[in-house]
């Protein structure tokens, strides 16, 4: 199994963004130091919490800074014109020498609101958006490209000697890697992107129930595109705290009041509440429990591995990356991941595939 990373943190509202942001890219060189494979960088535009606005800025400030982790942006493409997002993406890519993931995400409703697009179908938004990118990228000026929300062209302005109404395109002109991370159930988006073949990353905010459903979404849309639906491709985010004794991971990971995981979840059941994903009365310690795994490395794995026997062989974990309270206890967390919880659970995942 494949470890990932995943940079969308809730951070205290007080807390300097200077201060957050550098946490952030902390936490990602780091993990480009222990081996995780990727990096997922969510955005928000109107959040306190999550003060990262552009995806694709955060994740060119980390080029020089990493070598080997593949850099993912977590792109709300409902919420901005799909030329900006396409050009960006490809610029990114570019710098990257195509160490890079476009990660697409449907976005939330304050930043819907922000930019005047609250009252749209924001399924229809998201994948208009995407196929427009798409075809911009495969397409040649002046395009001429439309869809009910949106025109992409340079029919008055292309001027092919200099060079003007072009689009940008990725590294070597090929496409990137798709991955689409979904919250909530979002059957509809699930299915669309397994029929366009993009692959899922199913969000930490899912109960582990909904995961599979989720998945089979995707699987029946892959299906109903004759796409093959591999496992393998599918990446499932949790929010997860290894200590070196069981009551370092209890305090800091569920029960402390201090704790940055028992915040993360408080604070995005909330959300899910007010935005009607969720019932709006949640038990706090029920909550935490379900949706946080905390332990020494052994009990880190056999949590894992008890959640890949319910929702199904995801191929890559992706480790959610929360507030750094005590950054001792959250940079050692991130090594135990790597250097002792990954190795066991192969070896566990080995043992439970030959019995």
């Amino acid at each position: 199994m494949y470890l990932s990373y995943f940079n969308t943190p809730l951070h205290p509202a007080g807390r300097p963004e200077s201060e957050t942001l550098a946490d952030d890219r902390d936490a990602i060189v780091l993990a480009d130091r222990l081996g995780y494979r990727e990096a997922f960088v969510g955005e928000r535009l109107s959040d306190t919490g999550n003060v990262i606005s552009s995806a694709v800025i955060f994740l060119a400030s980390l080029l020089p800074l990493t070598e080997r982790i593949v850099l993912a942006s977590s792109t709300t493409v409902p919420l901005m014109h799909p030329a900006l997002t396409a050009v960006h993406a490809a610029m990114l890519d570019n710098m990257a020498k195509g160490r890079f993931v476009l990660g697409i995400a449907p976005g939330n409703d304050a930043d819907a609101e922000l930019l005047e697009t609250l009252k749209e179908d924001h399924t229809a938004l998201f994948f208009e958006a995407i196929d427009l990118i798409l075809a911009g990228w495969a397409s040649e000026p002046p395009y001429g490209l439309k869809t009910p929300h949106w025109t992409i062209t340079t029919e008055r302005t292309l001027y092919p000697a200099t060079g003007l109404g072009y689009l940008h395109r990725p590294y070597r002109d090929r496409l990137p890697e798709i991955v689409v991370t979904l919250g909530a159930a979002f059957a509809a988006l699930a299915e669309g992107s397994g029929a366009r073949g993009f692959h899922l990353l199913s969000a930490d905010t899912l109960p582990a129930t909904a995961l599979a459903a989720q998945r089979q979404s995707h699987a029946k849309g892959c299906a109903a595109a004759g796409k093959p639906a591999n496992p393998r491709d599918w990446r499932v985010a949790r929010t997860i705290f290894v200590a070196d004794d069981a009551a370092t991971a209890r305090r800091y990971g569920k029960d402390g009041s201090d704790s940055p995981y028992r915040a993360y979840h408080l604070r995005a059941a909330a959300r899910l509440a007010r935005a009607g994903h969720r019932d709006g009365a949640v038990d706090a310690d029920r909550l935490v429990d379900a949706q946080v795994i905390a332990g020494t490395p052994d009990e880190v794995v056999e949590a894992i591995a008890a959640l890949r026997a319910q929702a199904g062989p995801f191929g890559t974990l992706v480790y959610t990356g929360v507030d750094w309270a005590d950054p001792s206890l959250a940079r050692r967390s991130m090594t135990l991941m790597a250097e002792q919880v990954m190795p066991r659970l192969d070896a566990a995942l080995a043992r439970y595939a030959a019995a």
